[in-house]
């Protein structure tokens, strides 16, 4: 039998360790390794690119446009907008995004097959909330 004392004690943390347990990832967990939820930025369909550019900002406002969008491996992507106003930083997925503070247009090549969220960190948040999207690299 346990003494009374103890006992006070290990049931708070027999009930911290079971709501701790394994189990489906949270976003918040998934967020924490790199990986990016599947539904990043509230992508659930994506726009398949052709010679895409994300534009943001001026006419389409706080939002990027395309804000899903699928491509192959080595397909190369721009950014185009006012980085000076609407940072953009990654939010998760492989790290291939650069922090880009200043300027109106970024081109980057993304080979490794992945989902890759991105943000304003003026007008969005890393977990994909606000001004955010999702580049969805496959095959």
């Amino acid at each position: 039998m346990v003494p009374p004392p103890l006992a006070r004690l290990l049931l708070p943390l027999s009930l911290l360790a079971s709501a701790c347990g394994e189990g489906a990832p949270s976003p918040a967990r998934e967020l924490a390794t790199g990986a990016c939820p599947s539904s990043y930025a509230g992508c659930t369909s994506f726009t398949v690119a052709s010679g895409e550019t994300i534009s943001f900002g001026a006419a389409v406002g706080f939002e990027y446009a395309p804000r899903c969008l699928r491509a192959s491996p080595g397909h190369e992507l721009r950014f185009e907008g006012d980085f000076g106003f609407h940072p953009l930083e990654q939010g998760c997925g492989p790290t291939a995004i650069p922090a880009t503070a200043s300027g109106s247009e970024l081109s980057l090549t993304l080979s490794a097959p992945g989902l890759y969220g991105y943000y304003c960190s003026s007008h969005g948040t890393r977990s994909g909330q606000g001004m955010a999207g999702a580049i969805l690299i496959a095959p």
